[in-house]
């Protein structure tokens, strides 16, 4: 409640403008809550962007990022099982020296994948990397990407173990980075 210059004189309130009863002061008390309310909801329904909310372009991610957006250099291509683009095939990037997993992406309908960084399928960033593979086609609503049946039994999915490295030289894009997987 706001803290009014008030001096209560038995049931009444009195301000420098006149008196107040206890009721009519509660009842101030409660339209200027609902009039706060009625404001925050009218913000949370307009929405609080303003022009150039919806620019995409790389110097307002920049500074939305609060700084300069990674160099990123285009590389996608097709995963092939046993001979035949697959989609459910999820692609995971690593540090070609081992580490924690940098990014991911999966196959569409016709086998094709890209990698983003950025923006959708915008690229990765110059370097050597490690790619792991896991084949779930279907993956169930609750199931997280660990606990999905994974089709090529591990086969792909220890980015140590599998031999598919990918060097990315800045300025060179790669858009046919393919690759073709045996389910046995």
């Amino acid at each position: 409640m706001h803290r009014l210059a008030l001096r209560r004189v038995g049931a009444f309130f009195v301000s420098s403008d006149g008196f107040f009863s206890q009721s009519t002061l509660e009842v101030m008390v409660i339209s200027l809550r609902s009039l706060g309310f009625c404001a925050l909801a009218a913000l949370l329904i307009t929405g609080c962007g303003g022009p150039g909310t919806d620019d995409v372009s790389n110097e307002r991610l920049a500074q939305m990022a609060g700084g300069k957006l990674a160099e990123v250099v285009l590389v996608g291509g097709k995963v092939l099982v046993d001979g035949a683009p697959k989609a459910g095939v999820n692609l995971y990037l690593y540090p070609s020296d081992g580490g924690k997993l940098i990014r991911q992406s999966r196959t569409d309908a016709e086998g094709k994948y890209c990698w983003s960084t950025n923006l959708p399928c915008d690229g990765i960033e110059p370097g050597s990397y490690r790619i792991a593979f896991r084949f779930i086609p279907k993956p169930k609503k609750n199931d997280s990407d660990e606990d999905a049946l994974d089709l090529f039994k591990s086969r792909y999915s220890n980015p140590m173990k599998v031999e598919y490295l990918l060097t990315v030289a800045a300025g060179t894009p790669q858009p046919a980075v393919d690759y073709d997987l045996k389910m046995e």
